[in-house]
Order: C-alpha cells, then sequence, then structure tokens
C-alpha cells in the first residue's frame, strides 16, 4: 500500500513539475552548447560541411535551432514534432492523470467491497 502510495505522489510531482523539468533542460542544454559554440567560434563557423566535414558546424546549427525554439514555441521538420511550451501535451496529461486518478479509486472501492464481503462471509459462518 505505501508503495502505490509513492508511486501515485511520484506520478503527481512529474505531471505537475513537468514544465520546469523541460525548461531547465532546455536552459542546460543550451548553456552547454553556448559554451562549446564560444569556445570553438573559429572552427564552428567556418561551414566546411562537404569537403572536410566538421561535426562542429552542425553543433552550431544545432545551436542556432536551440535559440530559435523559444521564439516559434512548436517546430516539424523531418517527420519530427516538437512543442516547446507544452500546450498539445498538456490536455493528453491532464486527461491520463484523471483516468489514472479515476482507476485508483475505482481500484480502492473494489478493495473495500472485497473486505466487506469477506467480513460478511466470516460473520455468517459463525
Amino acid at each position: 500500500m505505501e508503495k502505490d502510495n509513492k508511486r501515485k505522489q511520484i506520478g503527481a510531482w512529474l505531471i505537475e513539475y513537468e514544465g520546469i523539468i523541460r525548461i531547465v533542460f532546455y536552459l542546460l542544454i543550451t548553456i552547454i552548447c553556448t559554451i562549446f559554440v564560444i569556445r570553438n567560434w573559429c572552427e564552428v563557423t567556418t561551414f566546411t560541411f562537404f569537403s572536410n566535414f566538421n561535426g562542429r558546424n552542425l553543433l552550431f546549427l544545432v545551436w542556432i535551432a536551440l535559440l530559435l525554439l523559444p521564439i516559434l514555441g512548436s517546430f516539424e521538420a523531418f517527420g519530427l514534432k516538437m512543442d516547446f511550451w507544452g500546450k498539445q501535451n498538456k490536455d493528453a496529461l491532464e486527461k491520463a492523470k484523471e483516468e489514472y486518478e479515476r482507476k485508483i479509486v475505482e481500484t480502492e472501492q473494489k478493495q473495500r467491497e472485497i473486505e466487506e464481503q469477506s467480513k460478511k462471509a466470516g460473520e455468517g459462518d459463525v
């Protein structure tokens, strides 16, 4: 029973703070990329994609995309869909949370009914 309560608490915490976790993760990646781009500015801005492939050029483009992502809000390309503000996922998360809570209540009610039936059966035998 305590395990279920802990799982409920962790699930509720993740749902409640999902937006904050996403923003912190985004900021962390952006800061790391920014530090790398600034330290390697000369190599990153050469743009030699075809003669000598330099993966750092690609990282520079990813850094630019990371900087533009909050401005655009959502992005879709090459089958990859990103929704920075999580507007589309928010409704789905709320529905999943409600369904999860409803199932927990149903399970608890069934457990109570089973306990009551077992008590009544135990009283009937005596």
